[in-house]
């Protein structure tokens, strides 16, 4: 599947008169460029009307009392047409071409994208009601955002099943009972006790959001999403969530730039100017992007080092004319030293990264949108409704807090308060590290013989608890792309001795390489259930089974108080259970081969025989998760 245009249009702007319907026509972006050609203004309002007319008759057939639908999916020859409809009369529409490549994108992925993207539209600028100026936000926002997911095709699944359901959270699971810490110690205890219950910061931070955010050969599914927020009244924690989710799948990385909206991708450059998607670079061209970046760190070194060179060749000659000793010791006091980031934290023995992504401590020479970010939100018990909160981004190795500020609390413009904010942070997120994540500690938990997703609705959004691993998750690093290379902040000078490099926002920092190295070898052994040892082709084949199997559950008719249950048995002797309930939806899915026979059936009667079936193993999770 290819993406061939993206239009939003709003038949109320249309006046009397066929000469007026461009008037509801409010963004139409073909993908492709000049390669692909352009339609004239004549079939891009046909097409519009063709999608506006097969809604249109669908509505004639809606019974009255009931609800019409929001989204709709209709094929046309080789061309599937993808529109959602929202806030009453606003309609967006997506075209996809077909293709016979066996891997292509089911069309579920490409609506949850849509309605992500109009969600991600309402964080930034509001409900389209209530936008100033409508046409130029609609330009800013969706073409730059659908253009990443036509050169990077691969955005679209890199987030597996979870991305079915757009109004979820991702929840991160993992045994937050320390050892041996009192509640006074325990790391979110502080949070709570000295940044949000502060008399300094008392109601101007209405919330803390933290994630844990594991890549590469970390990346645990089970532990991946949201830790905990600190607000039980933020109605838009899905939405925020899933804006971060969708950077990181997009961007394989969360940066400064990326967070500011400046990280994109492009068409790559080709002399024959016939390339339609973007491949990520060969190993030659990594080579020559890290010969090019060593290149360049030689030269920024050489150029800093020479003010030291010349005093250094000035005291020699003095030296050697008054006798006194040339030693270098003389000039080190004069020399300066390049500090690591976790030398003024509380710990200088921790090698760790940390520090504000976005916030005020930048230098005023940045856009604002690198010193906060500003989001609508809308928190349930405040009298103001839905407004922009100022939000900052901290980060520490692979957790990032989202700090949402009211807009009238000035102190996040002293310096000083972000660095005891930034303080406070790391004593807690040191200890959550410590404590929770640390991966030798999670090497000691044994490998599970089955994975699961839980969904469960909840007031504002839904939950979302799973341990089957997304597709296209742990790519060597050798395979990152150039652009990855230019704003992950994570580039090391091509030696293996070096131990410097440039951080997120250009300074210098140093690292443990060593310990890096070390930690990666312990995290290559963080496979914690049988999906995660799955060649890609198979987990993505796995995937589309059971996305098959969920939409013929969608299709089936029940009340809704009734439960439905199934057992299937699909390739590769992996059994798949799934659960609808009312209020929650259960996949399983666990390996046939590994199941013991004498510990297929338990004790307990009261439970379904198809649930039994799956093992005691399965059972006591289900107890476990339930309690």
């Amino acid at each position: 599947m290819s993406l061939q245009y993206f239009t939003v249009f709003d038949p109320e702007r249309v006046g009397p008169g066929s000469e007026n319907l461009v008037g509801g026509l409010l963004l139409y972006h073909e993908f492709g460029g000049a390669d692909r050609g352009s339609s004239t203004l004549n079939e891009k309002l046909s097409r519009v009307g063709v999608v506006q007319g097969i809604w249109t008759l669908a509505d004639t057939f809606v019974p009255d009392g009931v609800p019409s639908e929001t989204e709709r999916c209709v094929e046309l020859g080789r061309e599937v047409i993808l529109t959602v409809r929202f806030e009453g009369h606003y309609f967006m529409c997506l075209s996809v071409q077909l293709d016979d490549a066996a891997e292509a994108v089911p069309h579920q992925f490409y609506m949850s994208q849509l309605w992500l993207s109009y969600k991600f539209f309402c964080l930034q600028f509001g409900r389209f009601d209530e936008v100033d100026m409508l046409v130029p936000r609609l330009n800013e926002h969706f073409v730059p955002f659908w253009n990443d997911i036509f050169w990077n095709p691969e955005t679209l699944i890199r987030r597996g099943l979870e991305l079915l359901w757009p109004n979820g959270v991702k929840m991160a699971e993992f045994d937050t009972q320390e050892s041996g810490a009192t509640e006074d110690v325990c790391w979110d205890s502080v949070i709570l006790k000295d940044v949000i219950l502060n008399e300094t910061s008392y109601l101007g931070i209405k919330d803390l959001l933290v994630y844990h955010l594991p890549q590469g050969p970390q990346y645990d599914p089970q532990s991946y999403g949201l830790v905990r927020n600190f607000s039980t009244d933020l109605e838009d924690l899905a939405d925020v969530s899933n804006w971060v989710y969708h950077l990181l799948a997009t961007y394989g990385e969360i940066s400064s730039h990326v967070l500011a909206g400046n990280a994109h991708y492009k068409e790559k450059p080709s002399e024959e100017h016939d390339c339609h998607t973007s491949t990520p670079p060969n190993s030659t061209q990594q080579e020559s992007v890290m010969n090019s970046l060593s290149s360049y760190s030689n030269k920024f070194l050489h150029n800093l080092s020479l003010p030291v060179t010349f005093a250094y060749d000035a005291m020699q000659e003095m030296g050697a004319t008054t006798g006194i000793s040339n030693s270098m010791s003389l000039l080190s006091t004069y020399v300066p030293s390049w500090r690591s980031a976790t030398e003024s934290g509380p710990d200088s023995r921790d090698h760790s990264r940390y520090g504000f992504l976005i916030s005020p401590l930048y230098s005023s020479a940045l856009p604002m949108n690198y010193k906060v970010k500003q989001l609508n939100l809308n928190f349930q018990n405040d009298k103001h409704g839905r407004r922009k909160y100022n939000t900052l981004f901290w980060y520490y190795e692979n957790i990032l807090i989202v700090i949402v500020c009211d807009p009238t609390f000035e102190k996040i413009w002293d310096a000083e308060y972000l660095k005891d904010l930034g303080y406070t942070l790391s004593r807690s997120t040191q200890r959550l590290h410590d404590t929770v994540l640390k991966p030798n500690k999670a090497c000691e938990r044994k490998q599970a013989k089955f994975t699961y997703t839980v969904v469960e609705k909840s007031q504002y959004y839904q939950t979302v608890k799973s341990s089957i691993p997304s597709y296209g998750t742990k790519l060597p690093a050798k395979y990152k792309s150039a652009l990855e290379l230019a704003v992950n902040g994570d580039w090391f000078s091509n030696t293996d001795t070096s131990n410097w490099g440039f951080d997120k926002m250009g300074d210098i920092f140093h690292t443990n390489r060593d310990q890096e190295r070390r930690n990666q070898t312990t995290a290559q052994q963080l496979d914690r259930n049988f999906l995660q040892l799955m060649p890609r082709d198979k987990l993505w084949e796995l995937q589309l089974e059971i996305l098959h199997f969920l939409d013929s559950l969608k299709r089936s008719r029940r009340l809704p108080a009734f439960t439905e249950e199934r057992l299937l048995t699909l390739n590769n002797g992996v059994l798949c259970y799934i659960r609808e309930e009312e209020f929650r939806l259960v996949i399983i899915v666990k390996n046939w081969f590994d199941m013991n026979i004498n510990e297929l059936k338990s004790q307990n009667s009261s439970r379904s025989s198809l649930f039994e079936s799956l093992g005691k193993d399965v059972v006591a999770w289900w107890e476990n998760l339930s309690t």
